[in-house]
Order: structure tokens, then C-alpha cells, then sequence
């Protein structure tokens, strides 16, 4: 809810910043191109550049979906549906700040799960493996496949998580008290606000790097197309000034 609540503002930008763009390339650009066609000139190379842009954005704009579609499902076929989908998970974390995020975002769910069940006094097996359930990323959660066969093996519940790269800093320690105090499902609590608390701000931090990003990237395409009608417009002048052509 926090996500959705959040991405409104920025996604508005982002359709706004398509609307314009598809607006540019489709009816600003093409009716000033008409102009050297009726002057019955050559077009500038710019000009060139950004009448095949508005080309493809009037009758191929189809093709990204469709590329999109085809090739998700070859990639199905030739890989296999669960292979596909570990292999884009990996792909999701390797990602700067973002693949940080979806970590986070499933230890939340674990960790709170975990405090849950505990808090209730579920059986610490059963404890394990539902929260395991919970988590969807595929690499993610084969990162806890183990827990319950180390817990059957006598290990508490910090030493079983001790050392899974996808644990939060300092939740290991944290538990080790809770488990010595027997305030477990207290301290699990403690530990998934605080870790939530954390996500949202670098989920807040994301947004708004998103925003400016998505405003210079708009600014860039209308400083090619200014630039580019303007290049066009010096020719025109130049032609004006010498004369008709031959």
C-alpha cells in the first residue's frame, strides 16, 4: 500500500512525460517536415532523424509490446517457466538500490511473519516454514530452505539464520537476546519495524530520484527536438535569403 500510495505522483510524471512525447513525434514534428516537402527541398539530417522517430511512433509503436510478449515467451520456452523466473529474480537484486529494496521489502514480510506466529506460540518448525512461504522472490527464498533441517538439528533460531546474506545487520545479535531473554517474538517485532521503517525511506529516497530523472529525460527529448526545428529553420532562412533554387 505504501508503494502504490507512493509511485502515484511519480508515475503521473511519467505518463504526463509519454503524452508529450508521443505528441511531439506524432503531429508537431510531421507537420513541419510538410514544409520542406512543399518547398520540395531536403530535409536537414536532424530533421531526417525525427521524421523517422515520428514514423515509428505513428504506425510501429506496436512492436514494443509485441517484441516485448514474443520474447518473454521464447525465453519461457527455451528456458522453462521456473528457470525463467529464478534467472529474472537474480537479475531483480543484482540491480543498484532497487535489488536492495526487494530484499528488504521480503525480510519484512519473514521477519514479521516470524513474530507473529511466535508471539502465538506456534511450533518453531511449522514457525519457519510458513514464513518461508511467504517470501516470493525465487532466490530469496532458497536462501532459507535449510532453516527448519538446522533448527531439527538443535540450532536456535539466531544460530540458523547466522550468516544468510539476505538477513538485516545486527537482527542475528538481536534475536541471540531475545532468545536468552525469551522475549523472541517481542524482539521480531522490534527488528521488522524497524527494517520496514527503513524500506520506506529508501523506497521514499528511490521516488524521488525517479522524479528529476524522468524530467531531465523529457527535457532531453524536447531539447533535441527545439534544437533540430531549429537547425531547420536556419536553412529555410538561408534559402529565403538566396533566392529560388535552380
Amino acid at each position: 500500500d505504501f508503494i502504490v500510495s507512493s509511485s502515484i505522483y511519480p508515475l503521473a510524471i511519467l505518463t504526463v512525460t509519454m503524452i508529450v512525447t508521443v505528441v511531439l513525434f506524432t503531429v508537431f514534428v510531421p507537420r513541419f517536415a510538410k514544409i520542406f516537402i512543399d518547398m520540395g527541398r531536403e530535409m536537414p539530417p536532424s530533421m531526417e532523424f525525427l521524421l523517422a522517430m515520428s514514423s515509428f511512433f505513428s504506425w510501429a509503436w506496436w512492436l514494443i509490446p509485441l517484441c516485448c510478449i514474443g520474447g518473454w515467451l521464447l525465453l519461457k520456452k527455451i528456458m522453462g517457466e521456473r528457470e525463467l523466473k529464478i534467472a529474472l529474480s537474480r537479475l531483480v537484486l543484482k540491480l543498484p538500490l532497487f535489488g536492495r529494496i526487494v530484499v528488504d521489502l521480503e525480510m519484512c514480510k519473514y521477519i514479521r511473519t516470524l513474530a507473529i506466529l511466535i508471539a502465538n506460540h506456534v511450533e518453531i518448525i511449522r514457525t519457519v516454514r510458513i514464513s518461508g512461504k511467504i517470501i516470493s522472490n525465487p532466490t530469496v527464498s532458497a536462501g532459507f530452505a535449510e532453516i527448519d533441517r538446522k533448527l531439527k538439528g538443535g540450532d536456535k533460531l539466531s544460530a540458523a539464520l547466522a550468516g544468510n546474506r539476505f538477513i538485516p545487520a545486527g537482527m542475528v545479535p538481536m534475536l541471540r537476546v531475545g532468545e536468552e531473554s525469551g522475549t523472541v517474538g517481542e524482539m521480531l517485532s522490534k527488528i521488522a519495524s524497524h527494517l520496514e521503517n527503513d524500506t520506506k525511506l529508501k523506497i521514499k529516497r528511490l521516488l524521488r530520484l525517479f522524479e528529476p530523472a524522468v524530467i531531465i529525460f523529457l527535457a532531453l527529448i524536447v531539447l533535441v527536438v527545439v534544437v533540430s526545428i531549429f537547425v531547420a529553420m536556419m536553412e529555410i532562412n538561408s534559402i529565403s535569403q538566396g533566392g529560388p533554387a535552380i
